[in-house]
């Protein structure tokens, strides 16, 4: 989501824009926190959600929130425009002023809106119904998908009231040292959970074993970073819809497609490690022909966007990382059962840490002329060396973020080396 004021950025000066916590934009459409010089993701959707008031009934914000009452009133601006009851909440919802209570994301409204949509098509007369089904609103109406809810998880940094002990200097005559307690705001990161809808279709393998497929939505996204060099230049990709897995692919999985177990830390549900890129690939190329639908390893660009899910920053939950959120190398020593984290918000899970996760892309030092369309980046004369996304939990947190990217030889097997596949949608 990208919200412009263009009056902002006629009066913003480069200055301005270089001190940390500066201000700008209309103060109408500015969200609490933002007018606090504290703004976060959630801020935008408050401004766009107050845009949408203001269009549906022509007032200025200021005259549509009632000081008094401390609460919105702009349907009582509503003239000859009714608003559907659902869009209202989610209107609402978008311009709560308490933070906790405002959707933490573009995709938590998306999925909202969608869902209202949905339920609204047969309502409409034909024509009408036949006009919204034509407006890509990141539902996938495949009769074989299934929605699945989850909890995904954000850290958020909160104010907190702690105890701080200080000595003075007390007396008259005699100064002595004098210990007092005083209480001191300081900023703590805070894990919030909140709930998300996806779309899946379930293939059957074999004696009970399921591979469970998500849709990943057509979009757009900034791909790269500026931390290091191998992640220049941030570059926009756009990408057509496609699935992936919900998780890597466990040991049994890869136990009945490839009669073979390979993986050093054992477990059923854990994910297949110690395979090289020529293994994965080799996976994907049975598991195709059992199935009878052509499987493969996610191209690198494919692999970032599913991982970020709309965000920007550093990890799906915030810029910090917690061993409740990631199995990385400050606290587990192995792998962990897929899905023992919370998921992104498009339903993914693992996609930090856990395992390396192989990439169909043979490697590029960085990305100048790298493909902008979501295809895989494939050179002949470098094929000795392919792409790893996500870190292990071997990894420290900086190689387990969205962006950074790994390579090893295409024979070589290492225990946190690991696979997620991806599809095309039906044809």
């Amino acid at each position: 989501m990208v919200l412009v004021d263009f009056g902002a950025a006629k009066q913003a000066t480069q200055s301005m824009l270089a001190k940390t916590g500066t201000a700008i934009g209309s103060a109408e459409f500015a969200a609490p926190e933002q007018a606090r010089r504290k703004p976060v993701f959630a801020s935008d959707i408050y401004s766009l959600g107050v845009t949408c008031i203001y269009l549906l009934t022509q007032v200025s914000p200021f005259d549509l929130f009632d000081m008094n009452e401390d609460a919105w009133v702009w349907r009582d601006y509503l003239v000859n425009n009714p608003v559907d009851e659902k869009l209202g909440k989610v209107l609402d919802k978008m311009i709560a002023n308490v933070l906790p209570q405002r959707y933490q994301s573009a995709i938590d409204v998306l999925t909202d809106l969608t869902g209202f949509a949905r339920n609204t098509i047969s309502t409409l007369p034909p024509s009408s119904a036949s006009k919204l089904e034509n407006l890509d609103l990141s539902i996938n109406h495949d009769p074989n998908l299934e929605f699945f809810e989850f909890e995904t998880a954000q850290i958020v940094t909160i104010k907190k009231t702690v105890k701080k002990k200080i000595s003075l200097k007390e007396g008259v005559v005699f100064k002595r040292w004098v210990e007092h307690e005083i209480d001191e705001m300081i900023d703590v990161p805070e894990v919030q959970r909140r709930k998300g809808k996806a779309q899946q279709f379930v293939q059957d393998l074999e004696n009970g074993v399921k591979l469970e497929m998500v849709y990943i939505p057509a979009g757009s996204f900034m791909m790269g970073s500026n931390k290091n060099n191998k992640e220049k230049p941030i570059h926009q990709v756009n990408l057509s819809p496609f699935y992936m897995g919900k998780y890597t692919i466990t040991q049994q999985q890869y136990q009945a497609i490839m009669g073979t177990n390979p993986s050093r830390f054992k477990g059923k549900n854990r994910p297949v490690e110690n395979i090289s890129w020529d293994d994965a690939f080799k996976f994907c190329e049975k598991l195709s022909r059992h199935i009878g639908r052509e499987y493969t390893l996610p191209t690198e660009s494919q692999w970032e966007y599913a991982c970020r899910a709309g965000t920007t920053t550093s990890f799906y939950f915030g810029e910090t990382i917690t061993s409740d959120l990631v199995n990385y190398s400050e606290f587990h020593k192995e792998t962990t059962d897929v899905g023992s984290f919370p998921p992104n918000a498009f339903g993914l899970y693992d996609m930090h840490g856990n395992v390396c996760e192989w990439c169909l892309d043979t490697w590029h030092e960085n990305y100048m002329r790298a493909p902008m369309n979501g295809s895989a980046w494939i050179e002949n004369n470098k094929t000795f060396f392919y792409v790893l996304r996500g870190g292990s939990f071997l990894d420290k947190s900086d190689r387990c973020n969205s962006a950074f990217r790994d390579w090893y030889t295409h024979a070589a097997k290492l225990h946190y080396n690991g696979l997620r596949v991806v599809c095309l949608p039906f044809s």
